[in-house]
């Protein structure tokens, strides 16, 4: 993977800015239980993150537990994600924050 950006391979904390933030958990939690989000590695680019991970989860409606991969491209202002986009591969994050594998 390219070596762009500063790399952090520990927990991160971050808040996703109101309301798009409140919307994306609410609407979660209607179609999913047991979320969880596990971030491996986040790439800081300065204003922009990528980060990588897996998502797991259980469908309220048909009870299959999902786990997939996940990358995710962010803009942060103040400590806020203010724009975040997910992939189901990670290396279409990498494309999208300009990156290469």
């Amino acid at each position: 993977m390219s070596r762009a950006g500063r790399t952090h391979d520990q927990q991160a904390s971050f808040t996703l800015a109101p309301p798009a933030g409140h919307r994306f958990i609410v609407e979660l939690a209607e179609e999913f239980d047991g979320v969880h989000f596990d971030v491996g590695e986040i790439r800081d680019l300065g204003e922009r993150l990528v980060g990588f991970g897996r998502f797991r989860a259980r469908g309220n409606a048909s009870g299959v537990e999902i786990d997939v991969p996940l990358g995710m491209v962010g803009v942060m202002r103040e400590k806020k994600v203010v724009y975040a986009r997910f992939f189901s591969d990670p290396a279409e994050a990498l494309e999208a924050a300009g990156l290469r594998e």
